[in-house]
């Protein structure tokens, strides 16, 4: 009683009444039985009255097990990395997404414009590619970026004043 499980183990021998605490894992704050059993268990992982999850901890009893999981392969591991490779952009995220592809349209059509007018005046390959790239560069917001950064820095700073937690500024 009162050690952590090492890695995820199923158990081979236990005393009666053995509970370990999920807590962990789960966010249960009772703690749960635990018997010995030797079989695979039909129901998920988290269910099984047999197996012993690496980082739960063991509150009343003891136990003999065979490893069945260690490092990343653990319940917990498999977790961590769930959350880590897991990315969803955010709806800001999205929204300067479709502007910039919007703008980057416009830019491209006022340069074929430009192009065409230029080809119409008939002037020289070096006038027209100048003309067109000064039309086409100058659809492209500068101050895009600094506007964007600075409200996300005003509107996180207002929400630390109403004690929320900003974890990442994007």
């Amino acid at each position: 009683a009162g050690d952590r499980v090492p890695a995820d183990v199923r158990i081979l021998y236990c005393t009666d009444g053995m509970e370990v605490d999920n807590s962990a894992l789960t966010g249960e704050s009772m703690p749960e039985p635990r018997v010995a059993s030797t079989e695979s268990p039909s129901q998920p992982p988290t269910e099984a009255r047999n197996l012993a999850f690496f980082g739960t901890t063991v509150l009343k009893g003891n136990a003999t097990c065979v490893v069945h999981a260690t490092g990343d392969n653990t319940f917990l591991g498999k977790i961590a990395q769930s959350i880590k490779t897991s990315y969803v952009k955010s709806t800001l995220e999205i929204q300067i997404e479709h502007f910039v592809h919007f703008i980057a349209v416009i830019a491209v059509f006022v340069g074929l414009v430009s192009f065409v007018v230029k080809a119409v005046q008939r002037a020289t390959m070096g006038q027209t590619i100048q003309y067109c790239a000064s039309a086409l560069f100058s659809q492209v917001p500068e101050g895009l970026l600094p506007t964007v950064t600075i409200s996300l820095m005003f509107a996180s700073k207002e929400m630390v004043k109403r004690k929320v937690l900003v974890r990442k500024i994007d």
